[in-house]
């Protein structure tokens, strides 16, 4: 991807991991990335399905749905940007 299009992205990220942190806590965002980075049994030789580990994160360790926090993210980022 081109400078001009990943700078965003990455920042737009950032916001992202900075908002877990300030309605969940440090702990929470390290238990987020451990649920989303791991298979649900790591016995198991079973491909893993990050998009579903990912759900699974925000369901288990956040206790809302993947929509509901993209909602409220990009909410905080509007008034981000009203300042």
């Amino acid at each position: 991807p081109a400078h001009t299009t990943l700078a965003p992205r990455y920042k737009a990220a950032w916001l992202a991991v900075n908002r877990i942190v300030d309605r969940y806590g440090s702990p929470a965002l390290i238990r987020f990335y451990l649920a989303a980075a791991t298979t649900t049994d790591p016995s198991s030789s079973a491909t893993s399905d990050p998009d579903g580990n990912v759900a699974t994160a925000f369901r288990t360790v956040l206790r809302t749905s993947q929509a509901a926090f993209t909602k409220e993210w990009l909410s905080y980022l509007k008034s981000l940007a009203a300042r």
